[in-house]
């Protein structure tokens, strides 16, 4: 954070676009809670962190089951260390959020202008303060996603930095924040194409082969703990979570629609067939996690042709807009002209896009690093083909979005400014 507050007092745009983006996420907090009898929207891993509080253990009830290992580690613990610090309210959870979000802000500066020149490193920082996706999930929403992105987008700034300057220490580092990243979402493991990919540009060579051996070892300094955890508890290898199985039959049923809810706009868990129905309530966590996948399977093997039809969708919707976007299932307190006018805003960033992404690609010296940012981004799309989309999944890889569409804006910016 120091570096971040030195970087701001060096540069008042910087410093500028920091404080006006966490004024705006306050206000969206403070709307939020005055339009909602000021209570906060908790979701389960909150629910794990009271039980844990509360000596219960890290558990979750759910289909008549005590889950213990429906949901990675990472945000259950902060809650519950944040609680245990400060009480049962979440003063201190949204401090951490508008911290955790000026971090982002000025990371995302830092990467533009490492990656792209100083040219894009600002107007990525203002992008990063004011993209409505970033600033919803950055402000009233009590949950990962957020912190996710900056874990996701620290771990491919860290992993390039030690790049440049190569040290042990510095490729663990970068491997630590993938673990991490992983344990708060597990589709954080697209970063781990990095060090793959480093090692692919470098031939194998034996400093690619060190550098991949470092990040492998920072990765399983903090997975492997938590999978050994859940092996014991298990017998069964679980590297993240009890949840794969009913997460994929979730997007490949006979009412899937590409997200969590059916055309109907009922949660797609409530529509499932009797049958099966009946052996998950209470049936067992790792019977459910069976149940439901042989179940998405069966539903997949019978029309493998809809099943690629279903990924395809559900890629589309990951980079521009889920069925349903701004039907007032989650948003209900804004107005809808919101979701139409952000539509608009996104069609023109995502042009902006991919002509920096395109630009990156195609010089040499940037190469390497708009090929490891553009893999992440396409691996967290690529995880959700099989399963499902929502807004908050493209809120991961939003950073990345920025930094190319300031490099776009830059060259478009330069290129009117020639004729």
């Amino acid at each position: 954070m120091g570096k971040a507050l030195a970087y701001a007092r060096r540069n008042p745009g910087l410093a500028a676009a920091i404080a006006l983006g966490l004024a705006a996420r306050l206000a969206i907090l403070l709307f939020y809670l005055a339009t909602h009898q000021w209570q906060v929207k908790t979701w389960e891993p909150e629910a794990i962190a009271r039980n844990l509080l509360s000596g219960q253990g890290y558990v979750f009830s759910y289909h008549g089951t005590s889950y213990k290992s429906a949901y990675v580690p990472v945000f259950p613990l902060l809650s519950a260390g944040l609680h245990a610090l400060t009480g049962p309210g979440f003063i201190a959870y949204y401090l951490f959020q508008l911290s955790s979000a000026a971090l982002l802000i000025w990371l995302v500066y830092a990467c533009a202008e490492r990656w792209f020149g100083r040219g894009a490193a600002l107007p990525a920082a203002w992008l990063a303060a004011f993209e409505p996706g970033l600033v919803l999930y950055q402000s009233y929403t009590v949950e990962v996603t957020s912190l996710s992105a900056l874990l996701l987008l620290a771990s491919l700034y860290t992993f390039h930095a030690a790049k440049e300057s190569p040290a042990p220490k510095r490729w663990l580092a970068s491997g630590l924040l993938m673990g991490l990243g992983a344990l708060s979402r597990p589709d954080i493991i697209a970063a781990w194409i990095a060090p793959l990919m480093n090692l692919v540009l470098e031939r194998g060579r034996a400093a690619a082969w060190k550098a991949a051996a470092w990040t492998g070892l920072g990765i399983f300094l903090l997975v492997g703990p938590w999978a050994l955890r859940n092996l014991l508890i298990h017998h069964r290898f679980m590297p993240f979570s009890s949840l794969p199985g009913e997460i994929l039959w979730v997007g490949n049923n006979p009412k899937s629609t590409g997200t969590l809810w059916t055309q109907e706009g009922r949660p797609q868990i409530f529509e499932a067939p009797a049958d099966l129905q009946a052996r998950i309530e209470g049936g067992g966590e790792l019977a459910n996690l069976d149940d439901y996948h042989e179940a998405a399977v069966r539903f997949i093997a019978a029309d493998p042709a809809a099943f690629l039809m279903r990924c395809a969708r559900s890629f589309v919707s990951f980079w521009w807009f889920p069925p349903r976007f701004g039907a007032g299932k989650y948003y209900t307190w804004l107005p809808p002209s919101i979701f139409s006018g952000y539509k608009l805003l996104y069609g023109g960033l995502l042009l902006l896009v991919l002509l920096g992404a395109a630009s990156a690609l195609a010089h040499p010296s940037s190469r390497a690093v708009a090929l490891s940012m553009t893999a992440a981004a396409l691996g967290v799309a690529l995880i959700h083909c099989p399963t499902y989309v929502e807004g908050r999944h493209r809120v991961l890889v939003m950073p990345i979005l920025l930094i190319f569409a300031a490099r776009g804006g830059v060259l478009c910016w330069t290129k009117a400014r020639k004729t």
